[in-house]
């Protein structure tokens, strides 16, 4: 990522407000913010928008009906910045994490910890815990679906062998060993 001084007049949108500081955008998404500019100014000084100029817009930019309501309100609320129309990050997506990293951390010292152990605690108790940690933390703590899901992403060996010991864990292996390095 190159890092640009947007400290430019933007007077190819017809304003004269500035956009001031250093701000780390590619090339890519500077040209994509400049490009989402052109279609959403105009659409800022139209009193009733219609839903033909909407999916019309939504169109040429190639997002939804949705997405561009979304940009419409970033735009406005930041006051004209193009910044605001630059593609964002994504923040997970199917099948990744979206929690903050201490959560994760969290979550994986007490199942570790409480979960895979003998004394074979019920997921509610994981889940206060949890939830108690990040609290003492001073974190936001996440939902039980989310500790749940990550129990249920464990290994079944692993979670017989830890709760219940290596014999027990025998039976989940193809020939009746005992799994190693798991």
């Amino acid at each position: 990522m190159e890092k640009q001084d947007l400290t430019k007049e933007k007077t190819d949108l017809k304003t004269s407000s500035l956009e001031i500081g250093p701000v780390r955008l590619s090339d890519s998404a500077w040209a994509e913010a400049q490009r989402r500019a052109k279609v959403i100014q105009p659409l800022l000084n139209i009193s009733k928008l219609t839903d033909k100029k909407r999916q019309s817009a939504a169109k040429d930019l190639g997002i939804s009906k949705r997405t561009l309501s979304r940009l419409l309100e970033r735009f406005k609320a930041s006051g004209g910045l193009l910044t605001s129309l630059a593609p964002q990050p994504p923040n997970g997506g199917v099948g990744k994490a979206r929690l903050n990293e201490n959560v994760e951390t969290i979550i994986h010292q007490v199942v570790r910890e409480l979960y895979l152990d003998k004394q074979k605690r019920k997921i509610s108790k994981i889940i206060q815990e949890v939830r108690r940690r990040c609290v003492e933390a001073n974190i936001t703590p996440p939902g039980q679906n989310t500790v749940r899901r990550r129990i249920a992403q464990l290994s079944s060996l692993e979670v017989v062998e830890k709760r219940s010991g290596k014999l027990a864990a025998h039976s989940f292996t193809p020939n009746g060993s005992v799994a190693k390095n798991i």
